[in-house]
């Protein structure tokens, strides 16, 4: 029996930084969030004639996302091994990553990132390893969210 997918669950994607990624994360994926597009505001009041307080009026300066993902460490995994390494390379080594949702295939995150992990101790078989991504443009790819 097929397995129901709920609209909400994510397929996680990674390759070479300046292209499209095409390596699914399949195994060991314990959740994943695109991060959505999230954006910094700056506010640019007039300072008026004096005789009526300006009046808030904000602009969007800066498109902000942080996807995050974690998986379950087991050794041999070839996914986790190509990760942790980009992470750990210095200097740091981008990856690109693509998040779509699992019922509509609806692109959700598309972009090249450079990647932060943390472990709540030292990572050994069954530990969980939590990924955060830093989009980047140094691959010449802006990153796309929905």
């Amino acid at each position: 029996m097929s397995k129901k997918r709920k609209g909400h669950e994510m397929a996680v994607y990674y390759g070479t930084a300046g292209s499209t990624a095409s390596t699914h994360i399949d195994d060991n994926l314990v959740d994943a969030d695109p991060g959505g597009a999230d954006f910094d505001f700056v506010d640019l009041p007039d300072r008026g004639d004096g005789s009526a307080l300006p009046v808030m009026d904000e602009y969007p300066v800066k498109k902000n996302s942080q996807p995050t993902f974690s998986m379950v460490y087991h050794d041999g995994d070839a996914n986790m091994t190509a990760l942790l390494a980009a992470a750990d390379a210095n200097p740091p080594v981008g990856k690109a990553f693509l998040f779509k949702r699992v019922v509509a295939g609806e692109v959700a995150f598309d972009g090249d990132c450079w990647i932060k992990y943390s472990s709540p101790g030292a990572i050994a078989d069954g530990q969980t390893v939590e990924f955060e991504l830093r989009p980047t443009s140094a691959y010449a790819r802006d990153f796309i969210t929905t």
